[in-house]
């Protein structure tokens, strides 16, 4: 007989300090959000360039959401590749300077999906210590399922230190004369430290290795033109480019750009592809408008903002002692070390009016639990000078001092 909730097996429940939750809330405007009837300053938003609630993204949902219904209805190689699908895919090839690209459900599937299709052609994957779980579960799930099939190749992966070109140079040198793939991020989701991807491409390039690149949290604010830090690289330099669209895109989805010859494989070949349904018409015409945002005089005038509010913050964190981590970008981490400080912190930062989650492990390696602070274009001056003072007035509470915590 089963269980009250149905099941006939009994699930493990972590410990109280270590459950995630989910929470309902509203967005409103002015970088707010409403949880529980109480609204929060947002420091916990992807919304970077704060363009998911901008008009012409919202104009082209409804509208093509009339044409074409709500639901692509399909797999993409069913009936759910529709006129705007292959709009937005000319589009974005002209944007990132690929040949081709797939659009999939979200990043998680476009990283998961391309990974466990290729990573077993290569001798040796090799992944930044600090890569994206979609990344790591790609990899171990290609070459685990390859040998459980029986087959007799030979690959391995392993981790180079984070942002360690020595040790990724040593590790593709032990790889000479054997193929190698080198996988790393744009802009790393936790740190908010960006990658020297021309100098891994260079790597690659003299060890004869591919790269692919992450760019999740690079495309639409990185790059001259918003193309992010890969698709300012050449698709001989990063033969394979990932990103998303749900973050300083503002929509959903992902997609994975490179070679016909990449792509054509993994139409044939991707269950992640094959098997999903497509995201919607209207989906897909909101990706495109949002593009053509941040190619736009409009858009070179978000990154400004986003920069500018970047800056102000680190120089108020600065002038109030804050121990940040070293970013430029968006995202800015501060160190808590154990988790129990970090959810204090978190919920301290909650009664003074500002949202702003506690990253635990397995998210990030154990003892560096964080704050993680998201900067966008629509926070005002007063804003963040309201967050600066806040976590000032946190590192002087007993639970921070009395752990020696390093804010």
């Amino acid at each position: 007989m089963g269980s009250a909730g149905g099941l006939h097996i009994a699930l493990p429940e972590p410990a109280i300090n270590e459950r995630r939750q989910r929470r309902t809330l509203a967005l409103l405007e002015n970088s707010r959000i409403r949880v529980n009837d109480h609204t929060y300053l947002n420091f916990s938003s992807n919304d970077y360039l704060g363009l998911s609630q901008h008009p012409a993204l919202l104009t082209a949902f409804r509208e093509t959401a009339a044409d074409y219904g709500c639901s692509s209805s399909a797999s993409p190689l069913v009936t759910g590749y529709q006129a705007p699908h292959a709009q937005l895919v000319e589009q974005l090839c002209d944007w990132l300077k690929r040949d081709d690209a797939l659009l999939f459900s979200s990043g998680f599937a476009a990283n998961t999906g391309v990974l466990k299709q290729i990573s077993a052609f290569y001798d040796k994957v090799l992944l930044d210590k600090l890569s994206h779980a979609s990344l790591i579960d790609g990899v171990r799930e290609a070459l685990g399922e390859h040998r459980s099939k029986g087959n007799s190749a030979t690959s391995t992966w392993q981790r180079f230190r984070h942002q360690d070109q020595s040790h990724l140079t040593q590790l593709l040198n032990k790889s000479a004369g054997g193929s190698a793939l080198v996988v790393t991020e744009g802009v790393f989701s936790m740190d908010g430290d960006t990658s020297a991807v021309t100098d891994i491409a260079a790597l690659c390039t003299d060890a004869k290795a591919d790269l692919m690149v992450d760019d999740a949290h690079a495309i639409g604010v990185c790059g001259e033109d918003g193309e992010g830090i890969a698709g300012a690289c050449s698709q001989q330099q990063v033969p394979i480019l990932t990103a998303t669209f749900g973050k300083a895109l503002g929509v959903g989805g992902a997609v994975v750009a490179g070679s016909t010859e990449l792509t054509n494989y993994l139409v044939q070949n991707c269950r992640e592809y094959i098997y999903s349904t497509a995201f919607s018409a209207a989906q897909a015409a909101a990706i495109t408008a949002a593009i053509k945002i941040c190619r736009s005089d409009e858009g070179a005038g978000r990154r400004y903002q986003l920069q500018q509010n970047i800056q102000r913050f680190r120089s108020g964190a600065r002038s109030a002692e804050l121990d940040l981590l070293p970013s430029t970008t968006a995202i800015q981490g501060i160190i808590c070390g154990a988790d129990d400080i970090a959810l204090s912190a978190s919920r301290y930062l909650a009664d003074a009016g500002i949202w702003c989650s506690a990253i635990r492990p397995p998210t990030v390696p154990k003892g560096s639990a964080r704050l993680r602070i998201t900067i966008t274009a629509d926070h005002t001056t007063a804003q963040l000078d309201q967050l600066v003072t806040a976590l000032a007035a946190l590192k002087q509470q007993p639970f921070w001092t009395s752990n020696g915590a390093a804010l």
